[in-house]
């Protein structure tokens, strides 16, 4: 009778010991939240580019861990490259949600690969915060994507606002035949309609296109007194030193691919002197958010930050408050973001419209003695259907 009262309590203690060991093991994997990001990306021409990413969103990361985390838990950022590809950003966030199962994804930042991964994230009810520019990652339903940079008709519309205070009236547009162009390319037209004005001329070109003499031929017949540009970076150098070398000399507004230190780099730093160019974010504004996170990101990782940079440092920090409130569910990550209102970050003021756009502003900034010098910020700028 002993002998079986022992085997039972060894019984009952093998299994409480058992049912402790899970309690804890299932502890243990919870005390981190992971958030994954996908770059465009570490490798090749756009490498500096990924790092600005990777860097700030990690920075972030490390601020929230040494402050306590998240409700006690410590956030971790699971990255991979998309190498500028869409196919690889596809198969990354695939990849994210089957295996590293995250309560949101970061990125991509180049619009294509943006395009291709968004449904993915979509039909896993995955929130996505991007810094991608086109108009038409945020219009296509898609109540899970998030946008954290100024999309192109915003950027687009602030140089044409400011072209129109500086007294210009005829004005010429010129756009890249991409995802990315065409976003600020109509942008302009439509924010010229807004003033009851019309391009006086409009021109597009290809990716890849080295010879624009017709395009630009038509700009220096129209009259034109300013050039709206919103080229990526190869193919807009490439406009630009064409359109001086025709001698069109008349002033250049540009998109912030031309913040670039690659525009700067192919048009030659003595070529780029009074060219205008707008973006969510400019290094040199004065604004005390801005001149922390600039020296904080220069003391971590010695260079100035850029673009790519802060909308990454501000997604993981919105995305550290949101859980802190609601907790680590998707759904419920989703819909406060939905609602997300007056969150102050390094570009300024976050609130969502209905379309998941979180910023409405844009600075700007002229290239003077061989640096960008902000401008102004245009604030309050709307999307449309």
């Amino acid at each position: 009778m002993k002998a079986r009262q022992w085997k039972v309590v060894t019984i009952l203690g093998l299994l409480m010991l058992i049912l402790l060991l899970s309690v804890g093991c299932g502890k243990k994997e919870g005390t981190t939240i992971k958030i994954g990001q996908i770059i465009t990306s570490l490798t090749g021409e756009a490498a500096m580019y990924g790092h600005y990413q990777k860097n700030a969103a990690q920075m972030a990361a490390d601020e929230i861990n040494a402050a306590g985390g998240v409700n006690g838990k410590k956030i971790e950022i699971i990255a991979l490259d998309d190498q500028a590809k869409p196919n690889v950003a596809l198969n990354a966030m695939q990849k994210l949600i089957s295996e590293v199962k995250p309560v949101a994804v970061l990125g991509p930042d180049w619009s294509g690969n943006t395009l291709a991964a968004a449904p993915v994230a979509q039909q896993n009810r995955v929130p996505q915060i991007t810094s991608s520019k086109s108009w038409k990652i945020t219009h296509q339903g898609n109540p899970y994507i998030f946008r954290v940079v100024a999309l192109g008709p915003f950027v687009a519309e602030a140089l044409v606002n400011y072209a129109y205070q500086q007294g210009y009236r005829k004005m010429a547009i010129l756009y890249t035949n991409s995802e990315y162009g065409v976003s600020g390319g109509e942008g302009a037209k439509a924010a010229l309609e807004k003033l009851g004005l019309k391009p006086v001329a409009y021109e597009t070109y290809n990716v890849g296109d080295n010879d624009f003499t017709a395009q630009l031929m038509r700009i220096k017949n129209s009259g034109a007194e300013v050039v709206i540009d919103y080229s990526i970076q190869i193919e807009g150098a490439k406009s630009f030193r064409q359109m001086r070398e025709m001698g069109i000399n008349i002033p250049v507004y540009g998109g912030d691919a031309f913040i670039t230190p690659e525009f700067a780099e192919l048009v030659g730093p003595e070529k780029m002197e009074g060219i205008i160019a707008g973006s969510a974010f400019i290094p040199s504004c004065p604004e005390p958010a801005v001149q922390e996170f600039v020296r904080k990101y220069k003391e971590k990782y010695g260079v100035i930050p850029d673009d790519h940079a802060a909308p990454y440092y501000d997604a993981v920090k919105i995305l550290a408050q949101v859980i802190a409130k609601v907790g680590t569910d998707r759904e419920k990550i989703a819909e406060e973001l939905r609602n997300l209102k007056g969150f102050q970050g390094v570009q300024g003021d976050y609130t969502a419209d209905k379309w998941g756009n979180l910023i409405h502003s844009v600075m700007l900034a002229r290239y003077t003695n061989g640096q960008w010098q902000y401008l102004t910020t245009i604030k309050n700028l709307t999307d449309h259907e």
